[in-house]
């Protein structure tokens, strides 16, 4: 999408107009961003004069994407005709800022820019000599060219936008879980996450206690598995995490200590919430620590063979963990 700029600066002569042209694009991942219309249109008011003539003698280049956090960022190049750089802007926005206002705040900062930039120089003819003064005499010795300033080097089309942000996720990492055995277990969990839209993610997770020996009551000693999964809708504004989440499972319960041993099956199912957050480490990888806490619906028991109910749920179960976070597109 290209328009024809012609920026007038204040009390800029006829001969000190420059022509600009304007390059918009907008990353496919924000279309309701792609309003390069209205750009031209925010960048037309902050100029005293009419715009959006050609002839072109520079080129303005904008550039909207996101960065890998998910913030707005924007970039900007003034270009002369032959290609050579005369200026180049990166700024960064909070992803909760709408696209109206980061094209305001663009069109603004391109303008300051372009006013530093934009006025050309004024040629002033100096006055003939006067016609009883002799012609100088020819130099014996020429001076040496200034040296010429080296260009700056143009800006990649990518330069200070980051690549399209991750899309998958998959996870794994240790857990520590109470509330779904009598003492507080060890366990692993497998996760993984697929990006709705924007900061959304839908999380799963698998988790897994293996047998351990636990002691609810006096000298009765039990071994207790659990194997649970849980769903969760989340948002994620930049490196924190905050969910809603269901959670259920299976528990498998002995007692070892009595003549005669018994196998329990029971289940339980609960909902909650969940907070986390996640740091970088480089490339793909990244690593998170989460904490679960969801009231048990409905509670249930751990029995004997001769003592009824020995151990009930809690009314609450929390699993906190660290996890191996890696992404994919």
């Amino acid at each position: 999408m290209v328009f024809f700029l012609v920026l007038v600066p204040p009390r800029a002569k006829a001969d000190e107009l420059l022509h600009y042209q304007v390059e918009f694009s907008v990353d496919p991942k924000l279309p309701a961003c792609d309003r390069g219309q209205e750009f031209a249109a925010l960048l037309n008011n902050q100029f005293s004069k009419p715009i959006l003539e050609p002839p072109a003698s520079r080129t303005l280049r904008v550039r909207m994407g996101r960065t890998k956090a998910g913030d707005h960022a924007v970039d900007m190049q003034i270009e002369e005709l032959d290609g050579r750089v005369v200026d180049t802007v990166h700024r960064e926005f909070p992803a909760s800022t709408c696209c109206f206002e980061v094209l305001y705040n663009a069109a603004l900062l391109a303008s300051v820019h372009i006013l530093h930039e934009g006025k050309a120089a004024t040629v002033v003819e100096p006055p003939p000599p006067p016609a009883s003064c002799p012609a100088p005499p020819p130099p014996s010795q020429a001076p040496p060219p200034p040296p010429a300033t080296p260009a700056a080097p143009p800006l990649p089309a990518s330069a200070g936008l980051a690549d399209v942000p991750p899309r998958f996720e998959v996870s794994a990492g240790p857990i520590l879980a109470t509330g779904m055995a009598p003492e507080i277990v060890p366990g692993v969990q497998l996760g993984a996450a697929v990006r709705l839209r924007g900061s959304w993610w839908f999380e799963g997770d698998a988790r897994v206690t293996p047998w351990f020996e636990t002691r609810p009551l006096g000298l009765t000693a039990f071994e207790v598995l659990t194997a649970s999964g849980t769903a969760a809708l989340c948002y994620r504004p930049g490196r924190f995490t905050v969910c809603g989440l269901v959670i259920g499972g299976a528990r498998l319960t002995e007692d070892v200590d009595s003549a005669y041993p018994q196998l329990n099956r029971t289940g339980f199912a609960g909902v909650g919430g969940r907070v986390g957050m996640q740091q970088h480490l480089g490339g793909p990888f990244s690593i998170r620590a989460d904490l679960d806490v969801a009231a048990t619906l409905p509670r249930s028991q751990i029995n004997t063979s001769n003592r009824p109910a020995v151990w009930e749920t809690p009314w609450a179960t929390v699993i906190t963990g660290a996890r191996l976070v890696t992404s994919f597109k």
